[in-house]
């Protein structure tokens, strides 16, 4: 988040999403979106969201995000971080387009 405020030239941002309910498989510091052969990108599937959604809350306390949100959370996912939450959500950011596209 500190590198990101700062490459953008600011000191918070209104509102910072947790974009996907799952993390990148860590490789190293240099690796940030590790890919398969077939260039699939390698999700962690065993992402805490507890202990991420405790961390974005760490950036409102920290007074780098001023709202914070989720987005392409199902209901068992929101239902988790509302459970644990200090700060509930501002946000749920839902993927038109994938709705649109499964019905």
């Amino acid at each position: 988040m500190k590198l990101s405020l700062k490459a953008l030239q600011l000191d918070y941002v209104d509102l910072y999403l947790i974009h996907f309910p799952a993390g990148l498989k860590y490789v190293n510091d240099e690796l940030l979106y590790p890919k398969t052969e077939d260039g699939s990108v390698v999700l962690d599937l065993n992402t805490d969201l507890v202990a991420v959604w405790k961390e974005v809350e760490a950036q409102v306390d920290a007074g780098r995000a001023r709202s914070i949100g989720i987005s392409n959370f199902n209901p068992t996912q929101i239902e988790k971080v509302l459970k644990s939450a200090r700060i509930p959500p501002a946000n749920l950011q839902v993927n038109w387009f994938r709705i649109c596209n499964s019905v």
